[in-house]
């Protein structure tokens, strides 16, 4: 509904930070449908948003069965035999745990559960036990807040009911525990950890680096490239980069150094405004490009999965727009003295 009256409204650039764990990992929702939509139907619009903040515990691998039974399900092997994720839970830290595979949304026919056990008791705290029958999502989502007084060393498994052979993939984020109390490293694969609306070739997709060189990437952006699975393809996201633990007002209880990707996208949203505000004439795509040609490359050469195409560079955008709309005024080549 936002989406469509702000465009409707004759909105020129849309930035959002929004980020939906129950918008499909795999393949495109309703959010991402609805937004390419928008922009097929608003050529001049251009959309901005974030990679997301969710690299540090994020997991992606293809279903391995360990052989172990827990709770009445085969425990899936994370990697040479790892059945669990060890977390450390602090008092004032929770889980936040989403799992999704992929089976076809709204039509899932393989059956997986998330379960939470005490490492001190092995009893079950918290689970995850949605039915998958077919006709309900590849969804499981748990949510555990601790109620002791000290910390807690807890084990997160994957379990699947019923039996199957299919190798299909899992994918795993989890939130609100610090990434230092995992001691795990599979499951801090910053890989393939876009999703959503985030992941449609038509948006701007934005990663987040430190604000002074070497502008290393933040340790918490979201990284490609994206899996999609119906249909199969590959997607080449983030698109690029800018700034992280920015100054703002401090209005709202917003922290005064603001960090992350949410930081980073309203850089470029800013930038792509005032650079069609000098050339109003560009077409959506000349001007994006434009942007991403200017950025200073960071990591590989070229595209890369971790910064795009490099770090926001709004002055040499802006003289690359300049020389071309100088030359095709007057028919010469670029000025040298601009």
């Amino acid at each position: 509904t936002a989406v469509t009256a702000l465009a409707d409204a004759g909105c020129d650039i849309i930035c959002d930070d929004l980020c939906f764990f129950h918008q499909p990992f795999l393949q495109d929702g309703d959010v991402a449908a609805h937004i390419r939509q928008t922009l097929m139907q608003h050529p001049g619009l251009i959309y901005v948003t974030v990679s997301g903040n969710f690299a540090p515990l994020h997991y992606q691998g293809s279903w391995r069965s360990s052989g172990d039974e827990l709770s009445g399900g085969i425990l899936h092997d994370f990697s040479d035999g790892d059945t669990a994720i060890t977390i450390t839970l602090l008092p004032t830290e929770y889980i936040i745990a989403t799992l999704q595979w992929d089976d076809p949304w709204d039509r899932a026919v393989n059956d997986y559960d998330l379960i939470l056990t005490s490492q001190e008791t092995g009893e079950i705290i918290s689970e995850s036990r949605f039915v998958q029958n077919i006709t309900s999502e590849p969804f499981e989502h748990l949510v555990y807040n601790p109620e002791g007084p000290g910390p807690e060393t807890l084990s997160l498994s994957i379990i699947r009911n019923g039996e199957s052979q299919d190798p299909g993939i899992l994918e795993l984020f989890i939130r609100g525990v610090d990434p230092g109390g995992v001691q795990d490293s599979f499951v801090k694969d910053p890989r393939d950890s876009v999703f959503g609306h985030a992941a449609i070739e038509e948006v701007v997709t934005v990663g987040s680096v430190d604000a002074s060189a070497p502008f290393t990437i933040s340790p918490d952006s979201s990284q490609g490239p994206v899996t999609i699975r119906y249909p199969d393809a590959r997607r080449w996201k983030p698109d690029i980069c800018a700034p992280t633990n920015v100054n703002v007002s401090g209005a709202g209880d917003f922290p005064s150094r603001f960090p992350g990707t949410s930081a980073a996208a309203p850089h470029v949203a800013g930038v792509i405004a005032q650079l069609w505000s000098a050339f109003p004439d560009l077409s959506r795509d000349d001007l994006i490009h434009a942007v991403y040609e200017a950025a200073d490359d960071l990591g590989a050469p070229g595209w890369d999965a971790t910064y795009g195409y490099g770090l926001l560079n709004a002055e040499r955008a802006y003289r690359i727009l300049y020389d071309r709309s100088r030359a095709s005024f007057t028919g010469t080549g670029p000025d040298p003295g601009v």
